[in-house]
């Protein structure tokens, strides 16, 4: 089944990354002369250039790399801090040590305090009975260093100070709870939930980073987790996932100063896919052993039965739609263990995927739809003389089609002199 899994994953998420190759096919399929939707936009290929570069010059144009460079500088000097693990160069010699790490193995109280600087009433070193008190949990040192600890309480504040900068860690009281009983030990395991997560970096006083999560457990099977990140400069990041018994919801969005630049979204129709119980599987050795295991992945492939999804970057949208997953996956099974040659297989590949895929490009703004997008299989064979060797590329690519019938790979469309404003704007601004 890892090949239905890499076939629904190029499915879904392959049109966000838009890489291709120029390839040449059998078949090419034919524009759809009853599109549903948005009406077919009265633009050429070649003004359909002009417009998109335009756009991705109004994206490209919101970012701003020096709004990045003092996050970076700060957290490369915070991992000369961290306790990571020695490491040997190429001699053997092992490297320099954090300052943190050399407190922590010798277990001296009063050294870590130099190394950690309090910053706050909630972070509390007592150097008298060799521990550390954090809002939430009291670590003890004893003679070799390795710290024990008690709960104290589930809410908490930790903020540690370097350089010129300061990390604060928060997280709340429990907001849910997650309980499974494993019925093979039989026990009941139980997970508390705090109700947010949130790690803050301020540098010279001005926040540069802040990353928040909400696990949002609302019941044993409905989970609806948030993941929001703010950089200086006004960019956010906001991730949200809803899983119930019945479908998988998830939505991306990536904004500046409240204006969204970037979204995805998905759902995926799914039955108990948040039971536990329904990801249990067996595998069978070959000397008759059976081993039961958790393969979420395995039960997800098995029983995902359609999704839609949409891509949006300003006022460009791709929107498509697999009618029944099933059905291709099981389709494409069955081709794979029937075909004799690659070539013969990917041209019938993509000949599945434009049966239950439904994908266009649109406007947003005017909603008029750009064209199609279609699967075409593609093999290439050629011989390098000068290493004596065979080359043999072969795969599926989507391919778009305008309504004027015309068709293109995106290597074919997306050429560096067709866009060559935006590729100088991207080098001008980022570098080569």
């Amino acid at each position: 089944m890892k090949r239905s899994f890499t076939l629904l994953a190029l499915c879904a998420m392959s049109l966000a990354t838009f890489s291709a190759c120029t390839h040449t096919n059998e078949e090419d399929p034919g524009p759809n002369p009853n599109p549903p939707g948005p009406a077919p936009s009265e633009l050429t290929p070649d003004e359909h250039k002009q417009k998109l570069e335009s756009i991705a010059m109004q994206l490209v144009d919101e970012f701003n790399p020096a709004d990045f460079n003092t996050l970076t500088e700060s957290l490369a000097s915070l991992a000369s801090y961290l306790p990571f693990e020695e490491e040997e160069d190429e001699w053997g010699d092992s490297g320099e040590v954090p300052e943190v790490t050399q407190a922590l193995k010798s277990g001296s109280v009063s050294a870590l305090t130099s190394a950690i600087t309090r910053a706050s009433e909630q972070f509390i070193i007592d150097a008298n009975n060799g521990a550390i008190e954090v809002e939430g949990y009291r670590f003890i040192f004893d003679e070799s260093g390795e710290p024990s600890y008690e709960e104290l309480d589930r809410t908490g504040v930790v903020e540690v100070a370097w350089d010129n900068a300061v990390a604060t860690f928060t997280w709340g009281e429990n907001d849910g709870r997650y309980t499974y009983y494993f019925e093979e030990e039989d026990v009941e395991y139980i997970v508390e939930v705090p109700s947010y997560i949130n790690v803050s970096l301020k540098i010279d006083n001005v926040e540069h980073l802040n990353i928040n999560v909400e696990p949002k457990v609302i019941d044993n099977y409905t989970f609806a987790p948030k993941l929001t990140i703010k950089i200086y400069g006004g960019y956010e990041v906001v991730t949200e996932v809803n899983a119930d018994s019945q479908k998988l919801n998830h939505n991306t969005t990536l904004n500046k100063n409240a204006k969204n630049l970037i979204s995805a979204t998905s759902e995926f129709y799914i039955n108990g896919f948040t039971n536990p119980d329904n990801w249990l599987a067996e595998y069978e050795y070959g000397d008759g052993y059976v081993e039961t295991g958790y393969d979420p992945e395995e039960y997800f492939n098995n029983n995902v039965t359609s999704a839609q999804f949409r891509y949006d970057v300003l006022t460009l949208s791709i929107i498509g739609s697999c009618s029944d997953i099933q059905k291709m996956l099981e389709e494409e099974e069955k081709l794979y263990d029937s075909s004799d040659d690659d070539a013969t297989y990917y041209n019938a590949l993509a000949a599945i995927m434009n049966k239950y895929l439904d994908i266009i490009a649109v406007y947003n703004d005017t909603d008029e739809r750009i064209a199609d997008i279609k699967w075409q299989g593609f093999y290439n064979h050629s011989y390098d003389e000068e290493y004596d060797c065979e080359t043999i590329t072969a795969g599926c690519e989507p391919i778009l089609i305008f309504p004027d019938g015309s068709k293109f790979s995106l290597e074919q469309f997306f050429t560096m002199e067709d866009f060559e404003d935006l590729f100088e704007q991207i080098s001008e601004k980022f570098g080569e």
